[in-house]
């Protein structure tokens, strides 16, 4: 472990046993991510920047045949829908996509929704395949 992560940890330790109650188990109490730490490149003095978000979509199925997939996907009836074909140990699969969410929270939300309305359904809340990201 390398000398900052340790000092993290150590960190992260103290606030979670400063929070114990007297008589209560110290990890039983909530931690709490300490905000004055800035998290930077080991190799430059500036901050690292956060990836930016590829977005999310729900995935409705994978089939090995793109009529299927298609048939799948007008059965729908939504103008969210894609059908994306990708790879997978060489072969070919189409993936039925539902909609375009900014956060993984909208997008959890929209497959509630989805779920809502067809009971026992397999769905799957994944990033967005890159060539469908905005």
């Amino acid at each position: 472990m390398e000398c900052r992560q340790l000092m993290v940890f150590l960190a992260l330790t103290a606030s979670v046993y400063a929070q114990a109650q007297p008589g209560e188990s110290p990890w039983r109490a909530a931690p709490v991510w300490p905000t004055h730490l800035e998290y930077r490149s080991q190799d430059a003095e500036k901050p690292v920047s956060p990836a930016p978000d590829p977005g999310f979509t729900i995935q409705v199925g994978a089939f090995r045949d793109r009529a299927t997939a298609m048939s799948k996907a007008a059965t729908l009836g939504s103008a969210s829908v894609k059908v994306e074909r990708t790879l997978r140990n060489g072969e070919s699969w189409y993936l039925v996509l539902l909609g375009a969410y900014a956060t993984k929270v909208e997008a959890l939300a929209g497959e509630g929704l989805y779920l809502s309305a067809n009971p026992g359904a397999d769905t799957w809340v994944r990033t967005m395949p890159e060539s469908l990201a905005r």
